[in-house]
């Protein structure tokens, strides 16, 4: 848990000092379904990222909850990168990968507990922008899980082998844009209030 923390607050540090340039801070709070091996539960996720034009990075953590406690909640931490189009003045398309480790794997009622696993996601999504910072999000993913061990005794690698999912989810992002600098100059000497005017005296 310490360690997760640690990726957050550096992740966070990151995207304050990133506010004096071109990067955008990104936060998406969003709930679904995930779906394995005939098992559908409820899952909610955050995600802290940075934003430079079509592309984006974020740390996601997401959780299942299991209402009848028929299974143990499944953990897992993910590295996402995304590439984003708009395609609609408020409308944009992106899609992207996640690739991380299931701190917690699902357990069933036969009590087996299963070792951590590492994971990969493709997903696909629309963002629809209510305002300049704020985005309603609706995605659907695909992705696979299986640990090292099983992984080294399966190469050559065979896809079929292993336990995949899907997920359906909507929520919300939230941007914080990028400083602009000022030029604290008197507003004659401004052009479009960007660039100051030079201008030489000569007798």
């Amino acid at each position: 848990m310490k360690k997760i923390l640690i990726l957050i607050a550096a992740l966070t540090t990151m995207a304050v000092s990133a506010q004096s340039t071109d990067l955008r801070f990104v936060t998406d709070v969003e709930a679904g379904l995930l779906s394995s091996r005939g098992t559908t539960l409820p899952f909610y996720s955050t995600t802290l990222g940075l934003r430079s034009g079509h592309l984006g990075v974020g740390l996601r953590y997401r959780s299942t909850l299991s209402p009848l406690h028929e299974c143990e909640p499944q953990r897992d931490l993910s590295l996402m990168v995304q590439y984003n189009q708009q395609i609609a003045p408020r409308l944009e398309l992106y899609g992207g990968v996640a690739t991380g480790f299931a701190l917690e794997h699902l357990r069933l009622t036969t009590g087996k507990n299963n070792p951590m696993k590492i994971s990969a996601e493709l997903n696909l999504g629309l963002r629809y922008y209510v305002s300049d910072n704020i985005a309603l999000t609706f995605n659907l993913g695909y992705g696979a899980r299986t640990d090292w061990a099983t992984l080294a005794r399966q190469l050559p690698y065979d896809p079929r082998t292993t336990a995949t999912y899907t997920t359906a989810t909507g929520g919300i992002r939230i941007g914080i844009p990028p400083k602009v600098k000022k030029i604290n100059l008197p507003q004659q000497l401004i052009v479009d209030g960007a660039a100051p005017i030079l201008t030489a005296y000569s007798d």
